[in-house]
């Protein structure tokens, strides 16, 4: 991403994907903090489904970057998210971060994966120091070039018509399931544990097509009695394992939500994580190799990973593991 950030400040003038800002946008009781709302909608209306960024702290002439200006203080991300949210519909993907640049802390915020179009205002929005109404209820914004408008009957033609034609890319993908028995080493000095005894789970997804793709993950697990999530990667040689692997506390680590749990029956969903696979490629572990099941409870579980995007006209892909069906001796990873 910095290479990208700095490619973007270094060769790239303002247009449809690029916008330079000197300062932070405000929020509070700040007048102009709608300016937010405003371009970022914007952004996101654009037709091009590429990333759009917006860089903080970088004073342009002529639409490219002259100077730069340090960001001190980042306003938080949820912030942003929590404004955007309360007052645009649908819900518009994005992130704020910091990095740094030749010496000087800058920002930017980052529109992605946005092609539930038109992103519209859904409140009234009225500025702060004197109450006039700024924005109404429907209004939309759209990126022409370096400039923003606001939008009108033939933006919303060209975007309704646009999103008829998007063609659904379920087929360019396919779901690899990824195991194999753990190794007696990775359980660590223990005796009591036999690697043979245990089996790794993942996935990887090949984007079979000449365009890259994104869309947002999620795995779905039932009846996790013998399900042990570990904090280490599976390939590191050490120890730790004797203390991670087999400590049912795991279970209750940050990136799962418990959606269910009683009657014998626990469902925890992973947390939906964004993935973008370039074109003819074939991602990485979707889950760092860290799902490690007993083998002789395998009857218990039920394993399904969900893949969501607005390129799918189905809306999700789905693939669930017969893990009685696995054959150990067979696609070792």
């Amino acid at each position: 991403m910095i290479n990208r950030l700095n490619n973007l400040i270094e060769n790239h003038s303002e247009d449809n994907l690029l916008d330079f800002k000197k300062i932070q946008y405000p929020l509070g009781k700040n007048p102009k903090k709608h300016e937010l709302l405003k371009d970022i909608s914007a952004m996101a209306n654009c037709l091009i489904n590429d990333d759009k960024f917006i860089i903080i702290g970088v004073n342009e002439i002529d639409g490219k970057a002259d100077s730069f200006n340090n960001i001190d203080e980042l306003i938080d991300d949820a912030n942003y998210q929590n404004y955007v949210i309360e007052n645009i519909t649908p819900r518009i993907n994005f992130e704020y971060k910091s990095f740094n640049y030749n010496g000087f802390k800058l920002a930017y915020l980052r529109i992605f994966n946005n092609l539930n179009r038109p992103y519209l205002l859904k409140k009234e929005i009225n500025n702060t120091s004197n109450n006039k109404n700024v924005f109404r209820i429907g209004d939309g914004f759209i990126r022409i070039g370096s400039h923003t408008k606001k939008m009108d009957r033939d933006d919303f033609d060209s975007i309704y018509f646009n999103k008829n034609e998007i063609i659904d890319r379920s087929n360019d993908l396919t779901i690899i399931p990824i195991y194999r028995e753990l190794m007696d080493f990775e359980l660590g000095s223990s005796d009591n544990y036999k690697g043979s005894d245990y089996l790794l789970i993942d996935f990887q997804i090949l984007n079979k097509s000449s365009k890259k793709i994104s869309f947002f993950y999620e795995l779905i697990i039932e009846d996790l009695n013998q399900l042990f999530i570990t904090k280490h990667r599976i390939n590191e040689i050490s120890n730790i394992y004797k203390s991670t692997l087999f400590n049912r506390k795991n279970l209750k680590a940050e990136e799962f939500e418990i959606l269910e749990s009683g009657n014998k029956k626990t469902i925890l969903k992973k947390n939906i994580t964004e993935i973008i696979i370039p074109s003819n490629s074939t991602s990485k572990c979707l889950f760092n190799r860290e799902i490690v099941l007993e083998k002789s409870k395998l009857e218990n579980i039920k394993i399904k990973l969900v893949l969501k995007g607005d390129e799918f006209k189905s809306g999700e892909l789905m693939k669930e593991l017969d893990l009685m069906k696995i054959r150990f001796n067979e696609n070792k990873s």
